[in-house]
C-alpha cells in the first residue's frame, strides 16, 4: 500500500511540486506517548510533567529505611589495600 502511494506520488511529480517531496526527508516527526497508568484510584498521567513524575516515582523509589543501620568503620585496618594516586 505504501509502495503504491509512493509510486503514485512519483508519477504525479512536476516541477511545481517536486520540492514538497524533499521536505519529507527533512521533517522530524515527534509522536506523543500514550497516557501512563498510575495505579488504582489515580487518573492516568497525560502531560509531560505528569509522566516524568510517574516514571521517577516508579523507577526510582525512595530506598527503605534500615532499622539497625551499621555505622561505617573509617579506622585503618592492617588488611586494607594501600591506595596509590596516579
Amino acid at each position: 500500500m505504501k509502495n503504491e502511494y509512493f509510486w503514485k506520488m512519483v508519477d504525479e511529480a512536476m516541477t511545481q511540486n517536486i520540492w514538497t517531496y524533499q521536505k519529507w526527508t527533512t521533517k522530524t516527526i515527534t509522536y506523543t506517548s500514550p497516557p501512563l497508568d498510575q495505579g488504582e484510584n489515580h487518573p492516568p498521567a497525560i502531560t509531560h510533567a505528569q509522566k516524568c513524575d510517574t516514571l521517577r516515582t516508579h523507577l526510582f523509589p525512595e530506598p527503605p529505611q534500615l532499622e539497625n543501620e551499621p555505622e561505617p568503620d573509617l579506622n585503618e585496618d592492617p588488611e586494607d589495600l594501600e591506595y596509590h594516586s596516579p
